[in-house]
């Protein structure tokens, strides 16, 4: 999966299980977890610079799923920093 993200300008709002994108917004419940995930290996480092954009912006009260995602991906970034 990291390996399909590394090849895309930026993480949409969602794709299909054949890699079809859906949406065509950025979206922090999508990079979040990748972001994370992109953290323990230098060949990622993209992903890390694509997607840290997130963790810069205000939490959205109105959004609560994308601001959990956001809040626990960090929360575990910095535990393991």
């Amino acid at each position: 999966m990291m390996k399909f993200f590394i090849t895309k300008e930026y993480i949409a709002g969602g794709y299909t299980l054949s890699g079809r994108q859906l949406s065509n917004y950025q979206s922090a419940s999508f990079g979040a977890p990748i972001f994370y995930a992109a953290k323990d290996s230098q060949k990622y480092n993209k992903l890390i610079q694509m997607e840290k954009y997130i963790f810069m912006q205000k939490l959205e009260a109105d959004n609560y799923y994308q601001s959990a995602l956001i809040t626990l991906a960090s929360e575990k970034f910095l535990k393991n920093q």
